[in-house]
């Protein structure tokens, strides 16, 4: 266990605090008993602080001395005590942090590490609660509900344990009195419990629709949805304040129950040990001590039941972190790595079929040989299985049936890793990290150097923009960031391309978001890149896909057709209506 020598040194804090505490407590009773009750009745004694300082100081007896004595042993003990709670408030503060910072880690690898299909089953929303709100939730029962409850708990036992060797009978009105509280709590936990979860999954629902809402501002604006939108936020909002309310009215019931029946059976202990020290059945002290021992008992009973519904919620919070974490890994059986250097990007599709769910075919029979250098635009309508290709390529799915060969090698038999870097994929969306130009082009090559940043500027014709940006490759850029155009971000998405240099190119509608001028600049860039390289062009315009060596022609997770555009147009089958349409 990574945590063991800071959690025993905290455990042994709580022992000592705890004993010091309850130690402290104990010297009440003889300073009653024995320096208190005797002087009741007597006259002529001067019992003020500075009589018996003074008489200490004389060397003279004082009554009182004695007691001054335990009162200052009462001081040490208390002092041990605060600072054993310090040193152990401290551990835990720093044990649950380095548990957040690992779990936090761990969490994101683990995402990272899940097959695409079941990251992408999940609202955004809700992943990212699982880091912020679900977080914040654990820590602070790691930091401060879990120190409470388990030094409560030590402290509770200490003194109920003392309260019986200094007086049974009155240990057990103690005891009858917590008793009474137990049913109640249990009663109001469930609740709280209950509505507690509710009000976390309410929260996880309005963050994924906040998200949604915020990322799609344009779309509602030109939609004129505000209304729409704003009332399907303000329903979810309500819903959490519901589910809030009810939660927070039987946590704080807790309390309230709590705090009535702890000053009832304040007063019942004293009665009973008042009505005993009267037939002669305890002491004074006794009954003071046990008094004092009763509030001591019921501070950390308190604050245990303050708790209750901070445990119960990060509980909830731990339950969706932990099911994030348990879905299995991603796959990967394959050992053979891939020299990129001497790779050539032939790719091979042997009767694929496949579906993103097992009662739905997207590929059927798909048969493809790409061969290297070539150069092949898929053409299809929306929904034809395009895209899919690309997925399939990258292994971010398993084909259900058929092979798929890089180089000759089953795709399944190469490490995904590498696999992974020798396929370059530009989209249609641009994906921009929060950083400057240069460590968004190095996100393909980690090692790339500012001479080949430059380099692969210039072949794509992003060199001129850059170059005249404030701080050129050293500017900083963000996904929504304003300072870059939609053109000048895809430039930067291609250029990023150019710098990973691998042998086969994926064009998914890399221009369709670049006007017409910066279009015709980067095809003749993109033309001197794909020299060499094997390149799948994934295609809705005509004008895209004519100059390629092959084109594939989709339909429904079906190739119709296949050949180049002065073969398909003279076959006069779907092409061919596709480009008269």
């Amino acid at each position: 266990m990574k945590y063991k020598f800071r959690l025993f040194a905290a455990c042994v804090c709580m022992a000592i605090s705890s004993a010091a505490t309850v130690r402290g407590t104990y010297y009440l009773k003889p300073m009653v008993d024995d320096y208190f009750v005797p002087l009741i009745g007597q006259s002529g004694i001067d019992t003020g602080l500075l009589s018996t300082i003074g008489a200490f100081l004389q060397g003279e007896e004082s009554p009182l001395w004695g007691a001054v004595k335990l009162m200052l042993l009462m001081a040490i003990a208390y002092t041990i005590s605060m600072i054993a709670a310090l040193i152990e408030e401290q551990l835990m503060v720093s044990i649950g942090n380095k548990m957040l910072l690992d779990l936090r880690k761990e969490l994101y690898g683990r995402i990272l590490r899940q097959p695409l299909s079941a990251v992408e089953s999940k609202p955004a929303g809700a992943l990212m609660s699982s880091f912020t709100n679900d977080m914040d939730g654990l820590g602070n029962m790691l930091r401060r509900s879990l120190p409470y409850m388990v030094n409560g708990t030590v402290t509770c036992v200490a003194i109920f344990i003392t309260m019986l060797r200094v007086h049974v009978r009155l240990a057990l009105v103690t005891l009858f009195t917590v008793l009474m509280i137990i049913p109640i709590l249990n009663w109001l936990a469930k609740k709280s419990m209950k509505h507690t979860a509710k009000s976390q999954v309410s929260l996880m629902e309005l963050n994924s629709i906040a998200g949604e809402y915020l990322q799609s501002q344009e779309f509602i604006r030109i939609s004129g949805m505000e209304n729409q939108v704003y009332e399907k936020y303000a329903d979810s909002n309500k819903k959490l304040f519901e589910n809030t309310f009810s939660a927070g009215v039987f946590s704080n019931g807790i309390f309230s129950v709590t705090n009535g029946i702890n000053q009832l059976g304040y007063a019942i202990v004293l009665m009973a040990g008042a009505t005993m020290a009267l037939m002669g059945a305890a002491q004074i002290g006794t009954v003071a001590l046990i008094a004092q021992y009763y509030s001591q008992f019921y501070k950390p009973l308190t604050d245990m039941t303050k708790q209750i519904s901070n445990i119960l919620s990060a509980l909830a919070g731990a339950e969706r972190i932990f099911n994030v974490m348990d879905v299995p890994l991603e796959e990967d059986d394959g050992k053979r790595i891939l020299d990129l250097a001497s790779a050539k990007g032939q790719i091979v599709m042997e009767n694929i079929t496949f579906g993103y769910n097992h009662d739905k075919e997207v590929l059927k029979g798909v048969n493809l040989d790409i061969h290297a250098g070539e150069k092949v635009a898929v053409l299809g309508t929306t929904g034809a299985g395009k895209t899919t290709l690309i997925s399939l390529l990258n292994r971010l799915y398993e084909i259900w049936d058929g092979t798929l060969k890089f180089d000759g090698i089953p795709m399944k038999d190469i490490n995904k890793k590498s696999l992974r870097k020798a396929i370059v994929t530009v989209s249609q969306d641009t994906h921009l990290f929060t950083g400057t130009v240069a460590d968004n082009l190095r996100f393909g090559k980690s090692d790339a150097t500012d001479d080949e940043l430059w380099e692969a500027a210039r072949l794509v014709g992003a060199d001129f923009f850059i170059s005249h940006l404030p701080k050129g490759m050293e500017t900083m850029v963000c996904e929504g960031s304003d300072n870059l155009s939609q053109g000048e971000r895809q430039l930067l998405s291609i250029t990023r391309a150019a710098v990973a240099n691998a042998p086969v190119l994926i064009l998914d509608e890399a221009t369709s978001s670049i006007d017409t001028y910066t279009e015709k600049k980067i095809n003749e860039a993109l033309d001197m890149l794909m020299k060499g390289r094997t390149v799948l062009v994934i295609a809705h315009r005509l004008t895209t896909v004519q100059n390629a060596d092959k084109i594939v022609v989709m339909d429904k997770g079906r190739i119709v057709e296949m050949g180049s555009s002065a073969e398909l147009i003279q076959k006069k089958g779907y092409y061919y209506r596709l480009i008269n349409a």
